[in-house]
């Protein structure tokens, strides 16, 4: 059976799923520890960091959900996230890779 916490957790809407990039990466997308440096490196730029240690942490440890989870809350809510990530996950080229063909 599940466990309930996570049941409650998913039904809060306080999830993150991080799956495999390895495919995506070949095709220009960010790995989940570029994505999560990228991320931090936004959130400095525009000036909402709130505890820049606890990402450098998070970063070192390869906690990426924890460091999702910081930057919503510094960013205020998760649609802000959403938004700040979308705008990073674009390849630099269009390439097909191997795995792709």
């Amino acid at each position: 059976m599940f466990d309930k916490r996570l049941i409650r957790t998913i039904n809060n809407g306080r999830c993150f799923v991080l799956v495999g990039s390895g495919p995506s990466c070949e095709v220009g997308y960010p790995s989940w520890q570029r994505l999560a440096e990228l991320t931090y490196a936004e959130l400095t730029k525009i000036g909402r960091v709130s505890d820049f240690k606890s990402y450098e942490k998070y970063l070192a440890d390869k906690k990426y959900p924890e460091l999702f989870r910081q930057a919503e809350r510094d960013l205020g809510d998760r649609i802000a996230l959403i938004n700040l990530i979308k705008s990073l996950l674009t390849p630099p080229a269009r390439n097909q890779g191997v795995l792709y063909e």
